[in-house]
C-alpha cells in the first residue's frame, strides 16, 4: 500500500528514533551522513531546509502509525476469528440445532 512518490530512505539520521522503521535504513550508529532518497533521488538531510526536515519527520510518523493501525487491525481480525469460533463452540457444547434451511431468515 505505498506511495511510490513516497519511496523514502533516511539513513543515519539523529532526528528520528531507531524504532520508526517505515522508510528508515542503515541506522546502526555509524557515522555517515543522513541522507533522505525519494524518487530515486538522494539528498543530504543537513543540507535540507528545516520545513522539509519536518516534512520527512512527519512522512516517517505517518508510515509508522499506518505500520500501528495495521498490526491493531491484524488484532481485531484475530479476535473477531476467536470470537466466532467460541461462538460454534459454544453452540455445539450447548447442543443448539441451527434453523432449517426453508426456517432461516433471508438475508437483504
Amino acid at each position: 500500500m505505498s506511495d511510490d512518490r513516497f519511496d523514502s530512505e533516511l539513513e543515519g539520521a539523529d532526528a528520528v528514533d531507531p524504532a520508526d522503521q517505515a522508510g528508515i535504513e542503515g541506522l546502526d550508529g555509524a557515522a555517515e551522513r543522513p541522507v533522505f532518497n525519494i524518487d530515486g533521488v538522494t539528498y543530504a538531510i543537513d543540507s535540507l531546509p528545516e520545513g522539509v526536515t519536518a516534512l520527512i519527520n512527519d512522512l516517517l510518523r505517518c508510515s509508522q502509525e499506518q505500520n500501528e493501525l495495521q498490526f491493531r487491525l491484524r488484532q481485531l481480525q484475530a479476535a473477531q476469528q476467536t470470537y466466532v469460533a467460541l461462538i460454534k463452540q459454544e453452540l455445539d457444547v450447548q447442543g443448539i440445532e441451527p434453523l432449517a434451511q426453508a426456517e432461516a431468515p433471508m438475508a437483504a
